[in-house]
């Protein structure tokens, strides 16, 4: 099912993404299998969704938007991640 996401500009950056993201906290689960995480994933971006946020924090995830999404379908997403893990003095 392809939804009618219009797509926005993402800040100054030049990037277009769909206007309703996916916060992928969810597919970092261990009560997700493999195939259910690339289900997941794959459906996202085949209905319209680009725009796919993650964290080192956020189990698997990262992991499985690498395997499942970014080795085939790159080019079709933006990918947004959290960083300043292991910063000497400041809480993660």
């Amino acid at each position: 099912m392809q939804l009618e996401i219009e797509p926005r500009q993402f800040g100054n950056t030049g990037l277009m993404v769909s206007a309703l993201g996916y916060g992928s906290g969810h597919v970092g689960s261990d009560e997700l299998t493999e195939k259910q995480a690339e289900s997941l994933l794959n459906a996202l971006v085949d209905a319209g969704i680009t725009f796919i946020d993650t964290a080192r924090s956020y189990g698997l995830s990262e992991e499985r938007i690498g395997r499942y999404l970014c080795e085939k379908r790159r080019e079709e997403i933006v990918l947004s991640t959290k960083v300043g893990y292991g910063v000497e003095g400041v809480p993660d």
